[in-house]
């Protein structure tokens, strides 16, 4: 399906819930003005219904006047005394009014009772509706559907994106959103080389034809990418004993670059104008991110490069490189042996204050790259000991000969790497057979770090 059939489907289905809601509404309103019409009607007939009971309880008060014993009964209907006939004829009287007024107090009641059931099914109907229309947010789809009317090709592609992700999984709609901006490659989840052969090619049709962009600038970038796209269509050969990167790191870096510059670029500008935020660069600066494969393939000795592969690939844990500036090799073997000394400042958890990085924060070629000229311990921390969990994994804790630091316990320091030489670097892992050591004494879970603490490292 194309993407303005897409685009022409989300509207129809927006349009429709829209007019869902109307109606909804509509027959809502319906429904509380008969409720309405039903009370008013209720509150008239309640209001008879008061006054003829007050009517019944005063007739029902009566009481013969006491003069009229028996006697005087049975000798004033022997002689028919007038003043007995006119009560008895006053009390026939009355009995009729209290049978009419009950015929009419029962009927009353009756309509009362009918009236209330009416309001009350008309309630149920009206709570059922409005659960309906809670269920919709009015606001956010009315929103969505003028934003998705006015807007130009690429703000209702990201629309599509932003509301269904799984669209970026799609090669011929992820080609389709090349065509129309090459900065959508952000977006991919295919890791596709047709896909990735396409930016390059659109990316430097757009390049050629910005003439905003600094001539040596446009050389240096056409060179550039057309050197990408040559390693895709004809990858190169390394030497033996090199690290060969997979492509895929190289379109992660890809759309790193684009989701940086996407969010920093002014005015839309496209590759290279150095138009950033308060940070203008050149079009050679602006191509640092990518460059990165080219620079680093084939560089790297295999044996390493594997290493840091299998590391940041492990799907349990979280990888953390922590570089020191005094770092030599007995700082490195104390930190196997003792663990990561840490302090903390309230801002993430094990996010290492800059010195180190992990999960999201650390790309593939940060880590192969990581302060190539330093020591630089290794850790490799179990994500169930960093993520909200009712039983984290613990791993922070004091030693006895240290308890007024914690530390990153030894068990999670993975190695360390020596400084680089010419791409031979090498990870010397820990064999922790200096793990207890130190008896730590793991954290109260009242003091065990939480999401969104950060350690700052001493070392």
């Amino acid at each position: 399906m194309m993407i303005s059939d897409l685009i022409k489907e989300e509207k129809d289905k927006l349009n429709k819930l829209l007019t869902r809601i109307k109606e909804l509404k509509k027959e809502l309103n319906e429904l509380e003005s008969k409720k309405n019409s039903v009370e008013n009607e209720l509150n008239d007939v309640q209001n008879i219904f008061y006054k003829l009971n007050s009517r019944l309880s005063a007739l029902r008060k009566y009481q013969e006047p006491s003069k009229f014993n028996m006697l005087q009964k049975f000798l004033n209907f022997l002689f028919k005394h007038k003043e007995y006939i006119k009560h008895l004829n006053e009390d026939k009287h009355r009995q009729q009014s209290i049978q009419k007024d009950k015929d009419e107090y029962e009927r009353v009641e009756n309509m009362i009772r009918e009236l209330q059931e009416k309001r009350g099914e008309l309630e149920k109907k009206i709570s059922k509706l409005q659960l309906q229309l809670n269920a919709y947010n009015t606001d956010e789809i009315r929103a969505k559907y003028d934003k998705l009317m006015t807007a130009d090709i690429q703000q209702q592609l990201e629309f599509l994106i932003f509301n269904n992700s799984n669209l970026t999984s799609n090669i011929e709609f992820m080609i389709e959103a090349i065509r129309i901006n090459p900065r959508n490659i952000q977006y991919d989840k295919t890791d596709d080389e047709e896909l990735y052969k396409l930016f390059f090619k659109e990316r430097m049709r757009q390049i050629s034809n910005n003439h905003r962009i600094d001539n040596n600038d446009k050389e240096y970038l056409l060179e550039q990418y057309q050197k990408s796209l040559e390693e895709l269509e004809n990858p190169k050969e390394v030497e033996k004993g090199k690290y060969k990167i997979p492509h895929k790191y190289f379109f992660e870096s890809i759309r790193e670059f684009e989701k940086i510059f996407d969010a920093e670029c002014k005015n839309g500008c496209v590759l290279g104008c150095g138009l950033l935020r308060n940070n203008p660069l050149s079009g050679k600066e602006c191509y640092a991110f990518t460059s990165k494969y080219l620079d680093y393939d084939g560089f790297f000795d295999e044996e390493y490069g594997k290493q840091i592969q299998s590391l940041f690939e492990n799907e349990k844990s979280y990888l953390a490189i922590h570089g020191s500036n005094t770092g030599n090799e007995e700082l490195m073997k104390k930190i196997m042996k003792e663990g990561l000394k840490g302090t903390h400042h309230k801002v993430g958890p094990l996010s290492l204050s800059g010195t180190a990085l992990y999960g999201k924060e650390l790309s593939f070629f940060d880590a192969l790259s990581y302060r190539t000229n330093q020591y630089c311990a290794i850790l490799l921390v179990p994500k169930a000991g960093l993520e909200e969990t009712d039983r984290p994994i613990k791993i922070w804790g004091t030693n006895e000969k240290d308890p007024i630091n914690y530390y990153c316990l030894p068990e999670f320091v993975f190695g360390y790497m020596d400084p680089d030489t010419e791409g031979s670097r090498r990870i010397i892992i820990n064999d922790h057979s200096q793990d207890k050591t130190y008896k730590y004494t793991y954290y109260d879970s009242s003091l065990k770090m939480e999401r969104g603490d950060v350690v700052g490292l001493d070392y």
